[in-house]
């Protein structure tokens, strides 16, 4: 995954926190990804509407043993309209976890 994508996706929806976390899973894990689609690109745009190029998939955590090493903070900000001098600063606080 991209986290500089996920990051513009979350810094969308409401709220000032996002957590991301970085978890490595052994060979032979189980993951589940959204749809077939992520074996494609849609540079061509031959997909259907709503089926773009994703790479997210769906991990049961419940299955893993979770020990969080380390966390980082740090903050980011943009514009809430890029094309206004004064429009209202938006201010997230990111928390990535290892």
């Amino acid at each position: 995954m991209n986290p500089e994508n996920e990051i513009k996706e979350v810094c969308k929806q409401e709220g000032n926190n996002i957590n991301l976390y970085k978890i490595l899973l052994e060979k032979g894990q189980n993951i589940l990804g959204f749809t077939n689609i992520i074996y494609y690109d849609n540079q061509n745009k031959t997909l259907p509407i709503g089926m773009d190029f994703s790479s997210k998939v769906m991990v049961d955590i419940s299955q893993i043993d979770l020990n969080i090493k380390r966390g980082k903070t740090f903050h980011i900000a943009k514009l809430e309209n890029e094309h206004n001098d004064f429009s209202k600063l938006i201010v997230k606080r990111v928390t990535v976890y290892e």
